[in-house]
């Protein structure tokens, strides 16, 4: 039986039926090797970034149970200068590019730049978390091969998201919790709604860009 996907949140799940990858905060967090995980500076965190926190980074990406290095990326509106944000966003870039594993992004206002930073860093899989932007912004990520992972903003009634979902590949997309405590089942069950198709035919496109884009195999 194919399961859900949460691919970006910051609980751990009892379901049996859900797969997720938990996100943690190099440097602020105790890390759990029990499941699949991802592992990045904030960018909020930029500050923060140190050899001991790129040693940190290193170690864990050598895990199995590591999927992803992230959250990393670019906020325009908190955290450190953008400057000093860039500069830790490229070093862990160039990380998980030396692991060849992919990357979960969080971009705040910084969409122009993380389209440019593409064109160099093109040959790993990168999801961006939460994405929330335009029919017009979705298409110029996705013809970039970034995929989009849309949180439960989808389900408020007058969510853009509900509007714009129906014209993204579904080979693009993913679904997440983030800091949102329920499952991520709801997502599914709204997605489906909007896509007209039923739950477990979105259920089985989600989890095969999963294993696709994480090198994994799951049953």
């Amino acid at each position: 039986m194919l399961k859900y996907v949460d691919i970006h949140t910051h609980k751990v799940y009892t379901d049996q039926d859900v797969i997720f990858i938990r996100s943690f905060v190099a440097g602020h967090e105790d890390i759990s090797n029990d499941y699949f995980f991802s592992l990045g500076c904030h960018p909020w965190h930029a500050d923060d970034f140190s050899a001991e926190v790129l040693s940190l980074l290193q170690k864990y990406c050598k895990s199995d149970n590591c999927l992803a290095v992230g959250e990393i990326g670019l906020d325009k509106l908190r955290g450190p200068s953008l400057d000093k944000q860039m500069e830790v966003f490229i070093s862990q870039l160039d990380l998980a590019q030396s692991f060849n594993i992919p990357v979960v992004i969080h971009s705040v206002r910084s969409y122009n730049e993380i389209l440019q930073l593409r064109k160099t860093y093109s040959s790993e899989p990168w999801i961006i978390h939460g994405f929330y932007g335009s029919k017009e912004l979705a298409k110029q990520l996705i013809n970039r091969g970034i995929y989009l992972s849309i949180g439960s903003k989808l389900l408020s009634e007058n969510s853009r998201l509900r509007e714009i979902l129906q014209y993204f590949p579904i080979n693009y997309i993913f679904f997440e919790t983030d800091v949102w405590q329920n499952s991520v089942k709801d997502i599914y069950f709204a997605a489906a709604e909007i896509l007209s198709v039923t739950p477990e035919v979105l259920k089985e496109k989600i989890f095969y860009n999963f294993n696709n884009v994480f090198n994994v195999s799951v049953v």
